[in-house]
């Protein structure tokens, strides 16, 4: 029989354990925080908060078998920034990554099933040698940019926190999954990749989702899942290599007007200031080159950079 006190600790270790997780129930678009669940299916864990712990489960894709949502569709508009709002803070440490995957029709009768889910975003650890950090942690949400040559149509876009607190065993790691419905317009004729499966993109043994984050702290982190999917230069991924070198590595007292005459044939509807500005912006990253979303995009080398070149078209 319980007593008073064994009754009350029960009653504040439920406390707790709520307190300690959350959900993902609103959309963001361009700022605007829609309602909880209007833009993102109900989740099972709705009320009780509790994670997913089996990424082979048909729970890992959108966490909705029990209630059957769907939910109201956003349309967006390719180059936005959208993104999930938490229903409180972050607690555990961990990672975030975000998936998209395009229904073939209308996406608020479609489960997402098959290998059609490429990664759009990530917000991984900062590693440290002696420490690690989880920018992740106490957040209240995150944000990313849809990439400007996305194809038109309707996805699902699906959120998973890793929560690593307790991940030093097989099935410790705690995942915090949403599914929200959007609709993107004026698209482009990217091609996102490379493309996964879920659940099937995860064994739940990867050195990122089983690890012991404490003792002794890890010198390296490896994000799980496949690389992030930034955008094509129409048709083909466009690569370092494809750029001539003396856009890739411009004299600093270039003018503008020097690199619109230079480069108009390539970029025909761009100003010179644009040009200077994403000079200046992108190509600084030069010698740190990105690894390409799928080697069966280009020909070149899987060393050569990826650039992003969208926003200049």
């Amino acid at each position: 029989m319980f007593t008073k006190h064994t009754l009350l600790a029960f009653v504040l270790s439920l406390v707790t354990l709520t307190t300690c997780h959350y959900t993902f129930p609103s959309l963001v678009v361009n700022g605007a925080v829609s309602a909880e669940w209007a833009n993102v299916r109900k989740t099972n864990n709705y009320n009780s908060q509790q994670p997913v712990v089996d990424v082979a489960s048909s729970d890992f894709r959108c966490y909705n078998s029990q209630t059957g949502a769907t939910a109201q569709t956003a349309t967006v508009a390719a180059g936005s920034q959208i993104g999930f709002r938490a229903n409180q803070n972050v607690y555990h440490p961990g990672v975030v990554n975000v998936y998209m995957a395009k229904a073939p029709g209308s996406v608020s009768s479609w489960d997402g099933s098959g290998s059609v889910w490429f990664k759009a975003y990530v917000l991984a650890v900062t590693d440290g040698g002696k420490s690690i950090t989880f920018p992740a942690q106490n957040i209240n949400g995150v944000t990313f940019t849809v990439p400007r040559s996305l194809p038109s149509g309707e996805y699902l876009v699906r959120i998973e926190n890793v929560a690593l607190h307790a991940a030093t065993n097989f099935q410790g790691a705690q995942w915090y999954i949403s599914c929200g419905q959007i609709n993107v317009t004026g698209g482009g004729s990217g091609k996102p990749g490379p493309l996964v499966a879920i659940p099937g993109v995860y064994t739940g043994r990867e050195p990122g989702i089983m690890i012991n984050i404490y003792s002794p702290i890890p010198a390296t982190y490896t994000q799980p899942g496949p690389a992030v999917w930034t955008g094509n230069f129409g048709n083909q991924a466009f690569h370092v290599a494809c750029i001539p070198q003396a856009f890739q590595r411009p004299k600093i007292t270039q003018s503008a007007a020097a690199l619109k005459r230079d480069y108009s044939a390539l970029f025909p509807k761009t100003s010179a200031a644009a040009l200077l500005a994403y000079r200046t912006r992108e190509f600084s990253f030069y010698g740190r080159p990105q690894q390409p979303s799928s080697a069966s995009q280009s020909p070149h080398s899987s060393a050569v950079g990826v650039v992003d070149l969208s926003d200049l078209l």
